[in-house]
């Protein structure tokens, strides 16, 4: 979904960037001679054209129907307007322009004294800036022909991108494109990104996230007025987020991309974008019991992995600080975004808590954050849980493999066990057989608890038997308390709900030799 947005907006920006290309003066404007324009409601058309892009279903005719479209809007105007300057434009001269001519019965609709607002004026000066430099206050004459030619840029950028739209841009179905597939669309991403990042205009374009968020705001009503039901959503609130990830992972300021960091960034956006694409087909439950989407589902991890390991690579110090991670938190609670009903200070507790103890077992990593090894920690627990659904879906066994001699001491007790409907283990020893839904929550638990043993058993000696006393399960407890709440599972009074657990488990569950 998220790599979607980022996509529409990428390419909402250079539609945008292709048209608009001044602003706001106070200087006097100079009426339009009323003329007849052959293909004036092209601008207006291509909005419609643009919508059946993002659904995949564009055809390369259509694709150069918009650039043609943008091109000649230019070139009229230039053409027809002189403006108070002979070489330069207003922006009111271009806007006004482009609504009497091209925007005409979309500006009656809006009932708005301009579809074009000064708002979203300001900020395309900006954008426009970012390629071709030059004032935030006019568009001259050069700059106007340098735009003719970024349009050429933008086609064939939207024509690399043509054959792999309905992945790039679309929901995924229920079967995944194959591994081909999802590389070709990448490769053609990346380059995309690479190729609009080499005409950004190296000594204008720092650009603020401010301005970025007010853009994405702008666009919403834009394509709105255009279109009650434009599907460009408020993807404006995700800009704090989308700021405090770029400082993350790429060791920077939150409130801006500098001008040297655009290489970097548009690989990253990339790489997110590719992640999200696949992220599509192998976050759902069949995932788990498919060995071609858990592979799916392996490398989409991996590829996330990476990422944050490449982050380390913009850091002189060893570790991602804690509060990096805290201040992304208060982000995603502003816009209510945490997970059940989390409160920031419940999430940010548990996050440090995962960071510097769950990820820190026996105390092996002194530094506080996420350190290399840490992630190295927590990789080698995904790949061990892997390893063990594969084995089950397959009905095989690998006693070499320390993670499956755990689940083989889970499945292989006196007693199976296994989930029935409404979530309950079943204790049967002479029938129940544990099917694969089963052992797969079971799969997760033995992974969850394997974590949570080793960061809170206090005494090294009892690692190996992997048991808990009442004062580790104690402070487990309070640590993951708020989940269980969120989930039901407590009363949010309820502190004692370990001790109960104890002694139901004492008194009531089987017990091996």
């Amino acid at each position: 979904m998220y790599s979607n947005i980022l996509l529409k907006v990428a390419m909402g920006v250079l539609v945008l960037t292709s048209i608009i290309g001044c602003s706001k003066e106070e200087e006097p404007y100079h009426e339009i001679a009323r003329i007849e324009l052959k293909g004036a409601r092209c601008l207006s058309d291509s909005i419609k054209k643009i919508e059946t892009f993002f659904a995949g279903k564009s055809t390369a005719k259509e694709v150069d129907a918009i650039w043609t479209c943008y091109s000649f809007a230019l070139r009229t105007f230039d053409k027809y307007v002189q403006g108070e300057n002979k070489n330069s434009y207003t922006s009111n001269e271009l806007r006004n322009f482009l609504e009497t001519y091209f925007l005409k019965e979309d500006l009656k609709k809006s009932r708005r004294t301009h579809i074009i607002s000064d708002a979203l004026l300001d900020e395309m000066m900006i954008i426009k800036r970012l390629f071709l430099g030059g004032s935030t206050n006019s568009l001259k004459k050069d700059e106007l022909l340098k735009t003719l030619d970024l349009i050429v840029v933008f086609k064939k950028i939207t024509e690399d991108l043509l054959p792999h739209s309905k992945l790039l841009f679309t929901s995924g179905s229920q079967t995944p494109p194959s591994e081909a597939e999802f590389k070709a669309a990448e490769q053609a991403l990346s380059k995309a990104s690479a190729d609009l990042v080499s005409f950004l205009n190296q000594r204008t374009s720092r650009y603020e996230m401010a301005n970025l968020n007010r853009l994405l705001n702008e666009l919403h009503l834009f394509f709105r007025d255009l279109d009650p039901n434009s599907k460009f959503g408020k993807v404006h609130i995700y800009v704090p987020i989308i700021a405090k990830l770029k400082a993350l992972l790429l060791n920077t300021n939150s409130f801006a991309i500098e001008a040297s960091e655009w290489p970097a960034v548009g690989e990253l956006l990339s790489q997110v974008a590719a992640i999200g694409l696949r992220a599509q087909y192998t976050f759902d439950v069949e995932s788990l019991y498919s060995i071609e989407k858990l592979d799916l589902l392996e490398r989409t991890s991996r590829m996330g992995l990476e990422i944050v390991k490449n982050s380390f690579s913009y850091r002189d110090h060893g570790a991602i600080a804690v509060s990096q991670f805290l201040d992304l938190i208060d982000e995603l609670e502003a816009i209510d975004l945490l997970p059940l009903a989390l409160t920031a200070d419940d999430a940010k507790h548990m996050t440090s808590r995962f960071l510097d103890l769950v990820l820190n077992p026996e105390e092996k990593y002194p530094v506080s954050g996420l350190t290399l090894s840490k992630l190295g920690y927590l990789e080698t627990e995904i790949n061990g849980w892997a390893q063990v659904q594969k084995l089950m879906i397959r009905k095989e066994e690998n006693d070499g493999n320390p993670f499956w001699r755990q689940m083989k001491m889970v499945l292989n007790s006196p007693f199976s066990l296994s989930l029935d409907t409404l979530e309950r283990i079943v204790l049967d020893g002479d029938t129940a057989a544990t099917n694969i839904e089963g052992a797969t929550r079971l799969n997760w638990a033995r992974a969850g608890l394997s974590m949570l043993f080793n960061a809170y058993i206090a005494d090294p000696a009892r690692r190996k038997t992997m048991n808990l006393s009442t004062k580790e399960l104690h402070n487990a407890f309070i640590d993951l308390r708020p989940i269980f709440i969120g989930l039901d599972l407590i009363d949010k009074d309820d502190f004692i709900y370990d001790q109960s657990l104890f002694r139901d488990a004492n008194l009531f569950m089987p017990r091996s030799d």
